[in-house]
């Protein structure tokens, strides 16, 4: 799990997560085969896409 550790730490920094929430989903993530760590990263990604998606309709213009 090092490995995959490190690779999700990377992806979850560059979506401009803190260690916080990097280090909640490496636990989470801990022992799932590759296809359910790829399952979960996209899953991840949707989620954060989809809040992404919800703050721009919701800007207030100041």
């Amino acid at each position: 799990m090092e490995k995959k550790g490190w690779d999700l730490a990377k992806i979850l920094y560059a979506l401009g997560c803190g260690r916080g929430m990097i280090n909640s989903c490496v636990r989470e993530l801990e022992g799932r085969t590759d296809d359910e760590l790829v399952q979960a990263l996209k899953d991840v990604v949707a989620t954060i896409q989809k809040a992404q998606d919800f703050l721009r309709a919701n800007k207030m213009d100041d």
